[in-house]
């Protein structure tokens, strides 16, 4: 009879994976079984989590860490000092959130220009100034570069040999116009 505690060969169901110990004596009970798949299921939950903490801490880590010190640092200020703060904070947010919005406008009027003088609205971005004035200056001097390169390439195009003429045809004897020039009066 053969020794239930014996490895089967490599291959063979109940063999360890490679690289693992083989000094594990197979579970007799099904409470053994039990713990010893809860204890590897816990082994891997915490390998896991290790893993994601690690990543977490590496993407999320260095905006914490600067949270942290400027919560500190806040900490130590007056009750004034950190309203004033927080203040100048939203006002710089505000601002920003107010130029993002200016400079949309901006594009928004560029389009339409560009539309007014039928040229093609994806160049919007490129045309885009501080300025109303910039921006008509820009489209103004765009325009005349793009006639320039439109009259250009339409030139090309029509540019090639003119086809040549057939052989000249000799009206019929009495044909229509020679009739005409019959009876002309004179």
């Amino acid at each position: 009879m053969p020794d239930p505690n014996a490895t089967p060969p490599e291959g063979q169901p109940g063999t360890p994976p490679e690289g693992q110990p083989n000094n594990q004596p197979l579970p007799a009970t099904p409470e053994e079984l039990q713990a010893l798949l809860q204890a590897e299921s816990d082994k891997r939950v915490s390998q896991a989590l290790n893993t994601a903490k690690a990543k977490w801490e590496a993407e999320f880590g260095e905006k914490l860490e600067t949270e942290k010190k400027e919560a500190a640092r806040l900490a130590k200020l007056t009750a004034e000092q950190r309203e004033k703060e927080l203040f100048e904070k939203q006002k710089a947010e505000f601002d920003k959130q107010q130029q993002a919005f200016q400079r949309e406008q901006m594009l928004n009027s560029t389009m339409i220009e560009l539309q007014k003088e039928a040229l093609p609205v994806q160049f919007a971005e490129y045309l885009l100034a501080d300025t109303a004035e910039q921006v008509t200056e820009n489209i103004t001097a765009f325009k005349s570069k793009w006639q320039e390169a439109l009259q250009k390439a339409v030139d090309e195009r029509l540019k090639g040999t003119t086809p040549k003429g057939g052989a000249k045809q000799e009206a019929p004897a009495g044909s229509f116009f020679d009739t005409i020039n019959k009876n002309k009066i004179r």
